[in-house]
């Protein structure tokens, strides 16, 4: 993974072409950028992150922002509890606990 000004890149290499292939990751526009070494990586992905803002500000939009790592999750008081004790007795975090069952599901 390569992150720059708060995105997130994955790397995947293509047989085919001989050549890494990135992905900006966690947002709705696509950018895609590839390489044949690190250095070219990570230039070839700070150019692409570097246009993508640059011609979002000049159309006038706002660009697409990367997850944040934080979401509100609204629940029945009883299922608030049920968490805090199965985390407690786990010895976890609410949060840590509900994102290591969340992961476990896939």
């Amino acid at each position: 993974m390569m992150e720059y000004k708060g995105y997130t890149a994955t790397l995947e290499y293509d047989e085919l072409d001989k050549i890494i292939v990135g992905r900006v990751q966690g947002i709705k526009a696509i950018i895609g950028f590839d390489g044949l070494n690190t250095q070219e990586l990570q230039t070839k992905f700070r150019e692409s992150i570097d246009f993508y803002l640059d011609a979002c500000a000049q159309r006038g939009t706002q660009p697409n922002k990367p997850y944040s790592g934080k979401f509100m999750v609204r629940m029945q008081p009883s299922e608030h509890a049920i968490i805090a004790h199965h985390s407690k007795a786990m010895g976890m975090s609410i949060n840590t606990y509900v994102v290591k069952k969340a992961l476990a599901e896939n």
